[in-house]
């Protein structure tokens, strides 16, 4: 039988009664509200629209954990006060004071996931959000992570683990709108979740009842191109600024090892299997799924890393 989890509460009994593994397809956790596919239609009909005379002052970031948002962020701050590298700041929040224009990066949720772990193996955890990399939870890779939501087994695949999975699906059902618990703002401190389990959707909730706004979305996989072109709308013959190399080194999209040289160069830790895959996309993040699937690739599944 069908597994079934509420969006807030993951009791343990519902666990160990768990008959049998449903297929990989067979999502069982639910869902981000935000995934509608009208409020992806709005978005990709409003991205690249620029109001002739808006000025790069008035734009703020939206800025999901691992899609790219280091670059993001510092280069948009050149010119606007909005543009700050918070990852608890969402549309209405950034609305509310006064921002109209609006960059945000998108990245395919496999991907971003993986960055994630590539994150917390390299560097020092500063407590802010709930680890994913888990010693205690044996969740040391993406597809461990995956199997334990998905199936309830550690990286044994005959051994069930139910409070294990309770408290990966207490991680990941607190990172959803409605259930987030934050710390002080500018603090970055999110009790009840991880940075990279927020759907990237999320972060545009109530776009759609905003006329006076424009969206810039840029792919974290054609991230240079998409933000040199949103940027010479505003500024039509003016290049990027550079990159500092303090700045480059901060960002988490690409894995550069600091503490745990033994990785360096190998990534296989962070493959998943093609069902695994598949469960990120279908079941955790189907709509964060479809709006890279759509603006960063294509339209095409079959491009998809």
């Amino acid at each position: 039988t069908a597994r079934a989890f509420t969006a807030h509460t993951s009791s343990l009994s519902n666990v160990a009664a768990m008959a049998t593994t449903p297929p990989p397809t067979a999502c069982t956790l639910p869902n981000s509200a935000a995934h509608t596919s009208g409020l992806i239609d709005h978005a990709l009909r409003l991205n690249g629209w620029h109001k002739r005379g808006r000025e790069l002052q008035t734009c703020g970031t939206l800025l999901p954990a691992h899609t790219g948002t280091s670059r993001l962020a510092w280069t948009v701050s050149q010119r606007s006060r909005f543009a700050q590298h918070f990852h608890q700041d969402f549309f209405e929040d950034q609305y509310g004071r006064g921002a109209r224009c609006f960059f945000m990066t998108v990245r395919d949720p496999v991907a971003r996931l993986q960055s994630a772990f590539s994150f917390e193996k390299s560097h020092v955890n500063w407590g802010q959000d709930q680890h994913l990399n888990s010693n205690i939870r044996h969740t040391k890779s993406p597809g461990h992570f995956v199997r334990l939501l998905r199936d309830g087994k550690e990286a044994r695949p005959d051994v069930r683990t139910p409070q294990r999975q309770a408290a990966v699906v207490k991680i990941f059902n607190g990172s959803l709108h409605g259930h987030r618990r934050w710390g002080q703002r500018g603090r970055e401190v999110l009790h009840t979740g991880n940075y990279g389990l927020i759907p990237q959707l999320d972060y545009l909730r109530g776009l759609e009842g905003r006329a006076d706004v424009e969206l810039h979305l840029v792919c974290q996989n054609q991230l240079d191109r998409h933000l040199d072109a949103a940027w010479r709308k505003f500024e039509p013959g003016q290049a990027l600024p550079p990159l500092p190399a303090e700045e480059a080194a901060k960002s988490t999209s690409q894995y550069k090892t600091t503490l745990h040289n033994k990785y360096a160069g190998d990534r296989t830790w962070l493959r998943l299997t093609a069902d695994e895959r598949a469960y990120v996309r279908e079941c955790m993040f189907p709509g964060d799924a479809e709006l890279a699937r759509r603006l960063c690739h294509g339209n095409n599944a079959s491009e998809l890393p």
